[in-house]
């Protein structure tokens, strides 16, 4: 069971997707945000009336602010949020990951929730050891 209070904000123009994710996050002991896109992702981070994000989970394709753009952009302003990347066309091309680190943020929808649970548990650990929280 993860520690309380932490956040991760699910972004996917797909309701049903967003739904799903959001479900299997919260039975893992997650508060979850979600967001239709690229641009309310943004604002929810900038938001401050509820607890700090600590992982963003998105799909890639999506109308607008695409989910690798929003990834580069919150790699560069807030280099250490963990992303977690999903599509269920091929994978994109993030250049500021290495091979390894791209393997272990990319999720191929559709997906079991023990998939997606596994690795938000796996990448916010990791976040909290790095940086303390």
């Amino acid at each position: 069971m993860p520690d309380q209070h932490l956040t991760v904000l699910v972004v996917d123009d797909d309701p049903a997707v967003r739904a799903v994710a959001t479900r299997g996050l919260v039975l893992a002991g997650y508060d979850v945000l979600q967001a239709h896109d690229g641009v309310h992702a943004l604002e929810l981070l900038q938001e401050t009336d509820h607890p700090p994000i600590k992982l963003v989970v998105v799909d890639v394709v999506m109308p607008g602010l695409r989910g690798d753009d929003l990834g580069r952009l919150l790699h560069h302003t807030h280099p250490s949020l963990p992303v977690l990347y999903m599509s269920g066309f091929s994978a994109p091309v993030l250049d500021f990951l290495s091979e390894r680190e791209f393997a272990r943020r990319w999720l191929i929808k559709p997906f079991k929730l023990e998939e997606l649970t596994a690795k938000v548990h796996s990448l916010l650990g990791e976040s909290h050891r790095l940086v303390g929280a």
